[in-house]
């Protein structure tokens, strides 16, 4: 998983504004012994976001529309 989609992950589980990217205390830790990490931004973390939103989105309506095409089963088990 990359850096941005576990921020994303986290962001969004622990329901946490994406400008928490910007907090100098968490950048510290982001940080910690890999002084070349690059953090991604609040924007790239708001897109992100949305996309996974979108994302999820389509694949529910598309199982949503697949379940409502199936048979109900209404028979007995003999």
């Amino acid at each position: 998983m990359t850096p941005s989609a576990c921020i994303v992950k986290w962001v969004t589980e622990s329901n946490r504004p994406a400008n928490i990217v910007n907090d100098a205390e968490l950048q510290n830790i982001f940080t910690a012994g890999r002084p070349h990490t690059i953090i991604p931004s609040v924007s790239t973390i708001t897109r992100n976001i949305n996309a996974s939103f979108t994302k999820c989105h389509e694949k529910i309506g598309k199982l949503l529309q697949v379940s409502t095409k199936l048979p109900l089963f209404t028979g007995a088990i003999n």
